[in-house]
């Protein structure tokens, strides 16, 4: 199961980490388990991948680890930022996800029809790839088992949502997910060795919700209904502390 954040909320989980770097993920959860909504995440995660590298790596320089790709949690979509770094805190980090994701609106909005498709392209290119092995194949068919989708047709459904997705959902649906005052996010971070020190920051920056430990927190959670879930989990679900 999956925990359902709710409309509105920032939900902070802070580690300590015996490090010298600093490190943040900031997770974005799915609005609901659709296929429709997984092409979505999926295309989100193609067009924002680069560009976020080039922002914060190659742009700013802030650290060596600079990622954007989909998170799925079961059959749950989302898209997580990771960034680790020697010189900025956390803090200052997710200021610098927003400033992007905010900036970026605009280049959604402005994206040309040819480049649009070009991104859905590469998107159903990866999705329809062939396996290379028989383990490879072994594994998606547990895993069409494993959310009971017996008729092993689920990438034929997401290829199918992609396809059918036009640019301007696609931009509604960035609005909504980056846009929208209060939208649910769940922080996980910590704080290196390095920026202890200068970082005035006590971890709860006002109408936070801090997740001190991860069982408690969802005692009293609204979960997405789901289906057996799989036997290999994602290494971010423990640490993030969503899904049981």
């Amino acid at each position: 199961q999956v925990i359902k954040l709710t409309e509105s909320g920032r939900y902070v989980r802070q580690l300590d980490i015996d490090h010298g770097d600093s490190a943040i993920a900031i997770y974005f959860q799915g609005f609901d388990t659709s296929f429709a909504d997984r092409a979505r995440f999926g295309l989100l995660a193609q067009i924002l991948s680069s560009p976020f590298f080039q922002d914060l790596r190659t742009e700013k320089q802030l650290g060596y680890v600079v990622h954007a790709s989909a998170l799925p949690l079961f059959e749950v979509p989302g898209i997580v930022f990771l960034v680790q770094s020697p010189i900025t805190d956390p803090v200052e980090l997710e200021k610098h996800v927003e400033r992007f994701v905010v900036e970026y609106a605009n280049t959604i909005a402005e994206m040309p029809d040819a480049v649009f498709q070009r991104h859905k392209s590469a998107l159903l290119t990866h999705i329809l790839e062939r396996e290379k092995s028989l383990s490879e194949r072994s594994n998606r068919y547990w895993s069409e088992l494993d959310e009971e989708h017996y008729a092993f047709d689920s990438r034929d459904q997401l290829a199918m949502a992609v396809e059918a997705m036009s640019k301007q959902e696609f931009s509604d649906f960035y609005s909504k997910l980056f846009l929208k005052q209060n939208r649910a996010r769940l922080v996980v971070r910590s704080f290196g060795s390095k920026q202890k020190v200068t970082a005035a920051h006590d971890g709860n920056d006002g109408g936070d919700t801090l997740i001190q430990d991860p069982q408690t927190f969802k005692e009293d959670k609204e979960f997405f209904s789901s289906s057996v879930g799989p036997t290999r989990k994602p290494s971010y679900r423990v640490s993030m502390g969503l899904s049981e």
